[in-house]
């Protein structure tokens, strides 16, 4: 800062003429005036601050090109710059630099250097032109920035500024999100604002990362945008220019982006507008030598409002003058006097070319401002008639013929008439004058619809390629024009495409880079961008091996398209990579011709020495030895970019013109000889294929390590190999690794260790020889005491619950052809003390009478809890509570408990039980809380009788609710008393006279069937409780029927927790099914064997022979039982009948059908037709009515027909 006395300033009139010229020089060139200031030393002080002046009359313009060549160029007075860390991020004015670091123009390099740029324009890094700008990489240059400090100098304040100027590019980006200049603003160089869409220049990402031989490479400017803000007289204002990555945070690949010709004007802050317009010609399209009337409507300026508005267009892109008038005054073509459009009727000139035209219109006003308007006009030229070439098919091999036809649009101004076509048809053979017709002849299909046409024949001998036929179009007002018919002569496929086109590669050079080739030794798609093979393919058979001597002879292709870069048998020198074959010299030795055509350029990739003639030569060598028995169908070629060479890591070499690929592959079909090779080729076809990097280091790797299936390969390069054989096919071989050459993984064991009811994430381990093989994993046999969830190498063991100790599971490994073997899985599950688990105990007294007993009884029904049944229960306190009704108290082991004087009915008091286990070896007591139950009885009650409604009911595991009426006289007093803790009292714990219980059973979480009982009246009522099977989940439809035949213990399931409900039930099942529900679990033992095929060691022995005793059944027929035949429904339904009542029973015959396939003649019609009546079954179908009764009969099914039938 400099500061300097006003009234010295005041005093000196020449001073003050000094000053304000400076700051007049200083909006001109955005100069610092430090020189002049330095020369005042004044006592008075005032701050006049160092930036650059703003002015809403002149504008503040800043080039760079002062600031000459250097890379380190110093920037101009209140300019910096910096670079930041990152993405999108504007730093501070204060902390910039104010010069650059690096120094670039044309042929910036594409690995060129992060940092600051002094670019110059033109052909070299020298132009005189100059502009700052940045290229981004890494972390250095996430972000730069090009600041710039102004001051309001008008006088007054400012509402926005007017600002230009131009963003040039000097180099290509390969980054996807492409790169940007974004302007923002700020007040005090530290916080900014975005200018916004109107200020952003943004370039999409381009092809390469290449400089411009001319630079820049694109211009793009910024003209006259309005930046709003708010600027106050005298105050400070910053802009900077940021360049960063557009989206996302990558910044490697990074365009090179300057920014040059910079122009800040003032806007003042009192709402002035100039006069604006709208131009427009009506008709818009008009013909030389017609008129059309020009208009623009003016809108006025505002503060003050335009007075002598005047509007002088330049008309001389139509033949008219460069300075016309427009009228206002209701003439020359003006419609309305007055009314601010302003006209002018003019003639566009003959001869005037065709096409759209802009015709600039400038308007002023008598307060000196003025504005800009464009009007639009086509001009209508004579055009003369053109057309398309086109020919079907486009590919012809010689001796074919093709239709050539030109779509012809005819010319206008005036329209065309008497169109001729003529086409040089010479390069295939035909004449150089060929007419071509619209007559409905010689191929053409419409006669008069302008497509000219003409069917001809490819003369055998034609050369291959793709054929540009010229064609001339006339008419007959002397008006031409020319087109060209494309068409590609293409050899037979001979015998290397014959499995199918990888790529879909053509010969058409406008496919550059799917560019088909067939040589007579082999087949391939050349990719003009990377100047190598995208793929190889040949047939290999004992007909191409011979003695012929290899050739050496690398050169350049010259049947490639003309134009393209030809490799050089050179180009390869010094760059560390081999000259890589893939179609090898080896596989062509029939002939010398043969040989020397696999040392084409074209038929070569850079190849890591270590590959080529490490393991991709042995592969090579491996699939000759498949010879004379096999033919083999062979593809090779290579994907990515950047591989490593005995020099080191390259992506390109040949100065840029061959991409160097990260890795090579290779499929082969192996064929035994024969005829008619696609449709010989079956799911079983032997395939072999590789996946390799090209890298060093990998030459003693033997080349089945990088085994792979076609699929893979497809998946890496995305072509379709064998595409000739049927896809359903190709789906299965494709698949495969090679048999012969694949290893199998190998499984390992491990060891794991996880506490008590904790879950443990473990990871199968696997490898295998191939690294390109994806494993799978199997589980041979799973845990005995937990579970295992999850999916491939990474599962979750969850040990069965309380569970500790030892368990293991055991799994394999698959590479999709070969498996691993077996191996095992240990698990440690270590102890954790549980808390006892008690259960309620029930005691009575009489009224008025204490009761006590020793506080052993209390632990007879707990458990110290799963797996520690050797612990010891000890009770160490009683409690009463507000249900006790009493006093209770604990001394020496024994349990008093005192009811309240004339107190009859339930009560109950807690207790706290404690066990003596450990956790790991250590003393880990835990304990628990329990509830005794006890009934205080009344008096006796003579005269009183009390009866139950049932004597038991049973549930699933689930928990549920149930009820038991009370019968008895009015005036008997009862109670009803839960035994059991899961069973609760919910309703009618005590009533006099009769009466409901109602009760809730709680969910049932053990393995085992549970009873309990409820003392109502001084009665027992039984409830039992099934358990849950594992495969019986609570939305089976059957859930519940089978929960009750659990608990009441007619059926332990099928084993393994399971209960198996979609197994069919056999004949002796049947038999234990009807026995137990009928209530007998244990029929003695036959004292001799009934049926020769139910043998003592027939678990169900005795079931069946007590079946046949009570006449349930005969057998089968012949004295045999049939044990292990299904039951069908209809036998279900005799089984079921005659088990419900008495020896001998026989059902009564029904008085009419009611299912519609149960016929009378059915011999177990009656004893349907009452398993319908009693709602043990109504069916199988209701619409129509239908019993289905030669169908099977589940277990689930037989659990719900059970439970019904026997009201369990």
């Amino acid at each position: 800062m400099n500061y300097f006395s006003a009234s010295s300033i005041a005093s000196n009139r020449n001073l003050r003429t000094k000053i304000k010229q400076v700051w007049k020089a200083r909006a001109m060139r955005g100069a610092l005036i430090v020189a002049i200031f330095a020369l005042v030393i004044l006592p008075s002080i005032i701050l006049v601050r160092a930036a650059i002046s703003l002015s809403t009359t002149t504008a503040a313009t800043q080039n760079f090109d002062s600031i000459g060549t250097s890379a380190t160029a110093t920037l101009p007075a209140d300019f910096k710059v910096d670079r930041l860390g990152s993405v999108r991020t504007v730093g501070t004015y204060a902390a910039a630099a104010t010069a650059t670091t690096q120094v670039g123009g044309a042929n910036v390099s594409t690995t060129a250097t992060n940092g600051i740029y002094n670019f110059g324009s033109g052909t070299t890094t020298t132009g005189a032109d100059r502009a700052i700008g940045f290229i981004s990489s890494g972390s250095g240059t996430t972000s730069g920035n090009i600041y710039a400090q102004y001051i309001n100098n008008s006088g007054g304040n400012l509402s926005g500024l007017r600002v230009s100027y131009d963003v040039e590019k000097y180099r290509n980006g390969l980054n996807a999100a492409g790169f940007r200049i974004q302007l923002f603003y700020s007040t005090d160089g530290t916080n900014w604002t975005s200018a916004g869409s109107n200020f952003l220049t943004a370039f999409s990402a381009d092809a390469n990362n290449n400089g411009f031989a001319t630079a820049p490479g694109a211009t793009v400017a910024v003209t006259d945008q309005v930046l709003t803000a708010a600027i106050p007289n005298g105050s400070d204002f910053y802009l900077a220019w940021n360049y960063s990555v557009t989206t996302g945070s990558t910044v490697t690949n990074a365009q090179g982006l300057a920014v040059d010709n910079i122009s800040v004007l003032g806007i003042s802050d009192n709402g002035e507008t100039s006069p604006t317009g709208v131009g427009s010609a009506n008709p818009n399209s008009v013909e030389p030598g017609n008129s059309t009337l020009l208009t623009v409507a003016v809108t006025p300026g505002a503060n003050p409002t335009s007075t002598g508005l005047a509007v002088t267009a330049n008309l001389i892109a139509i033949g008219g003058s460069a300075t016309q008038t427009f009228f206002d005054n209701g003439t020359n073509g003006d419609v309305t006097a007055g009314d601010n459009i302003f006209s002018f009727q003019t003639t566009v000139a003959p001869g005037t070319s065709g096409g759209a035209k802009t015709l600039p219109a400038t308007i002023t006003d008598a307060e000196s401002r003025s504005g800009n308007a464009n009007i639009s006009l086509t001009v209508l030229a004579p055009a003369p008639p053109s057309g398309v070439g086109a020919a079907s098919p486009s590919t012809v091999q010689p001796g074919g013929m093709t239709r050539l036809t030109v779509t012809v649009t005819p010319g206008t101004i005036p329209p065309s008439t008497g169109i001729t076509v003529t086409g040089d048809l010479s390069l295939i053979g035909g004449s150089a004058t060929q007419t071509f017709f619209d007559n409905g002849t010689n191929g053409d299909l419409t006669a008069g619809d302008n497509i000219f046409t003409f069917s001809t024949t490819v003369t055998n001998g034609t050369t291959i390629g793709l054929k540009s036929l010229p064609v001339s179009i006339a008419d007959a007002q002397s008006r031409t024009a020319t087109t060209t018919i494309s068409l590609n002569v293409q050899l037979n496929l001979y015998e290397h495409l014959v499995m199918g086109n990888p790529s879909g590669a053509t010969a058409d050079v406008q496919n550059e880079n799917n560019y088909l080739m067939q040589k007579v030794q082999y087949a391939l798609s050349y990719n003009r961008s990377r100047a190598i093979p995208n793929w190889t393919s040949w047939h290999l058979d004992s007909t191409w091996r011979g003695s012929a001597p290899r050739q050496d002879d690398y050169r350049n292709d010259t049947e490639l398209p003309a134009g393209w870069y030809q490799v050089l048998g050179t180009d390869y020198a010094n760059s560390g990579f081999d000259r890589g074959h893939m179609c090898p010299s080896a596989d062509r030795t029939s002939s010398i011709p043969d040989n020397s055509a696999t040392f084409l350029m074209t038929n070569m990739i850079p190849q890591a020495p270590d590959n080529n003639q490490g393991p991709w030569e042995q592969l090579e060598s491996y699939l000759r030895t498949l010879l004379p028995d096999n033919e083999i169908y062979i593809i090779s070629g290579s994907t990515g970019v950047g591989g490593v060479g005995s020099n080191g890591a390259a992506s390109v070499i040949a100065s840029g013109h061959v991409t160097v690929p990260e890795k090579t592959w290779k499929v082969a079909l192996v064929l035994p000889v024969g005829n008619d090779d696609v449709n010989r080729v079956t799911t079983s076809a032997r395939t072999i294929a590789v996946i390799m990097p090209n890298i060093q280091g990998i030459r003693s790797d033997a080349w089945q390590k990088y085994l792979a299936t076609v699929d893979q390969v497809e998946a890496l390069t995305g072509y379709d190999f064998f595409s000739s054989v049927s896809p359903s096919i190709q789906d299965v071989f494709e698949t495969k690794l090679d048999l012969v050459n694949d290893t199998a993984p190998v499984a390992n064991s491990q060891s794991v260790t996880t506490a008590e009811d904790t879950s443990k994430a473990i990871t199968l381990i696997a490898t295998d020889t191939n690294i390109n093989n994806v494993l799978s994993y199997s589980i041979v046999s799973g845990p005995a005491h937990g579970l295992l969830t999850g999916s491939g190498a990474n599962l979750t063991y969850q040990p069965a619950a309380d569970y500790f100790g030892p368990d293991s599971f055991t799994f394999k490994a698959s590479d999709g052809t070969l498996e691993s073997s077996t191996v095992t899985v240990t698990i440690t599950v270590t102890s954790v003390n549980d808390a006892p688990v008690t259960v309620a105990d029930s005691k009575s007294v009489v009224q008025d009478n204490v009761l006590t007993f020793p506080a052993s009884d209390l632990t007879t029904n707990d458990s110290p809890g799963a797996g520690e049944s050797s612990q010891t229960l000890t009770v160490t306190t009683v409690t009463a509570t507000a249900s006790t009704h009493g006093n209770v108290a604990l001394n020496s082991g024994t349990v008093t408990y005192t009811p309240t004087t004339g107190y009859f009915g339930p009560a109950s008091f807690t207790y706290t039980v404690c066990d003596n286990g450990t956790t790991n070896g250590a003393p880990d007591s835990k304990c628990t809380t329990g509830t005794v139950n006890v009934t205080v009885t009344p008096t006796g009650q003579p005269g009183c009788t009390f009866t139950l409604g049932a004597t038991s009911q049973n549930f699933a595991a689930a928990a549920g609710t149930g009820s038991v009426t009370v019968q008895t006289t009015a005036g008997c007093n009862w109670t009803a008393v839960s035994n059991d803790g899961w069973i609760t009292v919910t309703s009618g714990a005590s009533g006099t006279g009769s009466g409901t219980v109602q009760f809730s059973v709680a969910a049932n979480s053990t393995s085992s069937i549970r009873s309990g009982t409820i003392t109502i009246a001084g009665q027992t009522f039984t409830v039992s409780q099934g358990i849950d099977f594992l495969d019986v989940p609570p939305s089976n439809p059957f859930y519940n029927e089978i929960g009750k035949l659990a608990a009441r213990g007619v059926t332990l399931g099928c084993g393994g927790g399971n209960f198996c409900p979609d197994a069919v039930v056999t004949r002796d099942q049947m038999a234990a099914f009807i026995m137990r529900a009928r209530g007998e679990f244990n029929p003695p033992t036959p004292g001799t064997q009934r049926f020769p095929d139910v043998p003592p060691s027939n678990p169900f022995y005795a079931f069946v022979d007590r079946m046949a005793e009570l006449q349930i059944t005969l057998g089968c027929g012949g004295g045999n039982y049939c044990p292990s035949d299904v039951v069908l429904r209809e036998q279900m339904a005799a089984f079921m009948i005659r088990g419900l009542h008495e020896p001998g029973y026989v059902p009564p015959t029904p008085g009419s059908q009611r299912f519609n396939d149960v016929p009378p003649s059915n011999p177990f019609y009656a004893y349907i037709e009452e398993m319908a009546t009693r709602a043990v079954t109504l069916g199988c179908s209701s619409n129509p009515p239908m019993y289905c009764p030669g169908s099977v009969v589940t277990r689930a099914q037989m659990a719900a027909f059970l439970v019904r039938a026997f009201n369990l």
